[in-house]
């Protein structure tokens, strides 16, 4: 809900906080604080600093982007009364704040993607043991992870990756999508 709110009165209003220089805020808020790391917490149900520091270098170049269109602009952006961040800093400044967007977002950790891949494994081939654990295998200390249930799905036997089954006989189900990609339709 406050992301559409913040989209609508980036431009709408009386007084439009797209104009008023508060643009590269929001798109840094917005696109990597609540979008990345935000998606990060609904699948793992954590937050670390190292991600949140690869968060953060997704936003600023996406505040880069905003900042090198603005940079364009400056010209007609000026004569029309907007007045984004680069309008303010002039294009000298301006451009030191983009080469400062850029070496910043390079500076913060990038290994995280290590870990959204094998989460990403998990998901796509339905074993946990790729980065992810199930709750209901793991609160039993002796319970077995997953095993693959051969035969599902019509498969005639062959293993079917995406059918995921407990030890104790209860069905995982996978999305429609991830079956029929593992079809081959």
């Amino acid at each position: 809900m406050l992301s559409i709110i913040a989209a609508i009165t980036y431009t709408v209003g009386t007084r439009p906080y797209g104009y008023l220089g508060l643009g590269d805020v929001s798109v840094l808020v917005f696109f990597s604080w609540l979008s990345v790391a935000g998606t990060y917490y609904l699948q793992t149900h954590s937050f670390n600093n190292v991600m949140m520091l690869s968060a953060t270098a997704c936003g600023l170049l996406a505040t880069e982007v905003l900042n090198i269109n603005n940079l364009r602009d400056i010209d007609i952006d000026r004569a029309n009364g907007k007045n984004t961040l680069a309008v303010q800093l002039w294009p000298q400044r301006a451009r030191v704040y983009h080469v400062l967007l850029l070496s910043s977002a390079v500076l913060c950790p990038v290994h995280p993607v290590q870990s959204a891949q094998s989460v990403g494994l998990a998901v796509l081939t339905g074993d946990p043991a790729a980065g992810l654990s199930c709750p209901a295998c793991t609160t039993r200390p002796n319970a077995s992870r997953h095993e693959t249930d051969a035969g599902a799905h019509g498969q005639g036997g062959a293993a079917n990756p995406l059918a995921v089954r407990h030890r104790r006989g209860t069905q995982l189900k996978t999305d429609d999508f991830a079956n029929r990609a593992n079809k081959g339709i």
